[in-house]
Formats: C-alpha cells, structure tokens, sequence
C-alpha cells in the first residue's frame, strides 16, 4: 500500500517544518499520512495531535499554544483549512481556529481546533482530510455490528444442570451461535468447561475489514474465571490490522477502487492504516492521546499461551 500512496502522490512539505502531507487527486479517498480523527465537544471539533507528559522537555503549559511551537514539537502545523468526512455527510471545509495544550494525567493533549462544521449535522466523530483538495468520492463507512446472545452463565448453577422438564427438546444454547468461519478459524478453542461469547464488527468492501472479541467463561471455577481475545483484521482470510491494544475498529474510508483506510480509536490512542484490497497493511500513523492506561483490575484475566 506504500506503493499506492507513493504513486498517488506528490510530497508537499508543510510550512515551518512541519510534517510532509501526501497529496492525492480529488477524486481518491487521502492516504492513512493523510487523516486524522476530529472529536466533536462543547467547543465544536478537535484533532488530538499528542499527549505529552508535563516532565517531557518543551512540553507546553496548558492554554493556547502558538502554530510556531506546534510545528517545533513536530506536530504541524496543520493546513489552515482541512476537509472533514463524516457518514452519509458530503466533506466540509472547516478552519484551523487555534492550537490548545488540555490539561490530562500529569501531561496535556495538543489538539488543534476546528471552526466552519459543527452545528445541527455535526457527527461525533468526523475524520479529517489533511490534504487540500474536496475528497468528493471517498466515503466514511461504520462497521455493523453481530453479537452472540448468551448471557454471563449463572454462578450458582452447575455446569452439567439437566434442562428442565418442560424445556423445549431443540432449545439450544444461545452461546452456540457460531461465528463466520473466517473469522473462528482465527481463535483458538475455548478452554475445556468454557462457554464463549463473541462480539464481531465488519465493513463491506474491498477488502472486507473486521474485529472480533471472544469471551470464555469458565463454568467450574467458583467466581467469574475469563479470558478474552481480540483481532482486528482485513480480507477474505482475515489478515491481522493491527494490535488491539487500546483500539477498535471505528471505520474505514472507501472510493471507487474499494476501501483504502482502515480507522482505528480508543481512549488514548488512535491510528489509521493503508490497506489493498487483499487486506495487507501498508503505511500506518499511530499517535497516542494519552498515558497508556493502568490495569484494569475488574478486567477479564490473560488468556493463557
């Protein structure tokens, strides 16, 4: 997908040193070095471009923070105007509005504000376009969602409990439903006396994108005893995308050739990936927006090797 993006593009470096921008023609989707995801709150949209601890040299105090140290930093400066892309939206033109430090975790985010899209169809979550030209055929797309239907098994009853006498003979359990089998062929067994459930988000498309997280439960321990899996992956026989550590798959970007851009968001971190359409990852920009977080001790345990 280096490839691609290579032969697509032109490399305009931004002004004050900032990072260079692949350029693209209006009609294509931009490359993953490209995009990046604008969060919608109170003041209008956002990019996230950094979480710096506060004993970071240069780190800046919180407050507005001119371009020319954002560019220092290495972080830009952004275009002064970007393209938003949003689901089922046409692109909008918004404005750099500033450069803020928020305070966070003993650190701040750098984000850069937007002006010129919020408003009564604003999204969520938008995904900006750091090129000039009008992404006029590139579309967002979200992922739907299957689910299992099992519910956490009951603690109190055995795991060999006899079905009731008036229990329908073919009532199967609801944690039989089984995944698509590209995606079970990728995880292991459950762990003998385990029940699974199972969660998969997929894109449509060229290549297919899609994340799954399983669930084991082990029915003989005396307390919850869980172990979960995840793997976010492309193509007919899902290729890994990327680690699931603090992401999940959010979307994708998709033109005419198929989908390009595979969207990732969590808590403190996101990432964006160039994909081709047999689902290998190509160039990837990953920037974390946070310190990466503490064990979670109600968390499920580790699954074992």
């Amino acid at each position: 997908m280096i490839g691609r993006a290579a032969s697509l593009a032109v490399i305009a470096a931004a002004a004050c040193g900032g990072p260079a921008v692949p350029m693209q023609p209006p009609t294509a989707c931009p490359p993953a070095l490209a995009v990046a995801p604008a969060l919608l709150d109170d003041d209008g949209y956002r990019v996230e471009l950094a979480w710096r601890s506060a004993a970071t040299p240069d780190t800046p105090a919180p407050g507005d923070v001119p371009g020319y140290v954002i560019a220092r930093l290495g972080l830009g400066p952004l275009p002064a105007s970007l393209w938003l892309m949003r689901p089922d939206q046409p692109a909008c033109q918004a404005r750099i509005a500033g450069y803020r430090a928020e305070p966070l975790d003993d650190g701040v985010v750098l984000t850069a504000r937007l002006d010129g899209c919020d408003g009564a169809d604003a999204a969520a979550t938008a995904w900006a376009s750091l090129v000039g030209t009008d992404p006029t055929a590139c579309r967002v797309l979200v992922p739907t969602q299957q689910t299992s239907d099992g519910a956490p098994p009951d603690a109190e009853a055995p795991a060999d409990r006899a079905p009731a006498d008036d229990a329908p003979a073919d009532d199967a359990p609801a944690d039989d439903v089984p995944l698509p089998t590209p995606w079970d062929a990728r995880l292991p067994p459950p762990c003998d006396g385990c029940t699974r459930r199972w969660t998969l988000a997929t894109i449509a498309g060229t290549p297919a994108l899609g994340a799954v997280t399983a669930l084991d439960t082990d029915l003989d321990a005396e307390a919850d005893a869980t172990c979960t899996r995840a793997i976010i992956a492309a193509g007919a026989e899902p290729r890994p995308l990327t680690e699931t550590r603090g992401v999940a798959l959010v979307g994708a970007l998709a033109d005419a050739a198929g989908t390009r851009v595979a969207l990732f968001a969590g808590p403190t971190r996101w990432e964006v990936v160039d994909v081709d359409a047999e689902g290998r990852a190509g160039a990837r920009r990953t920037v974390d927006t946070g310190p990466e977080a503490a064990p979670d001790p109600d968390a499920p345990a580790a699954c074992a090797p």
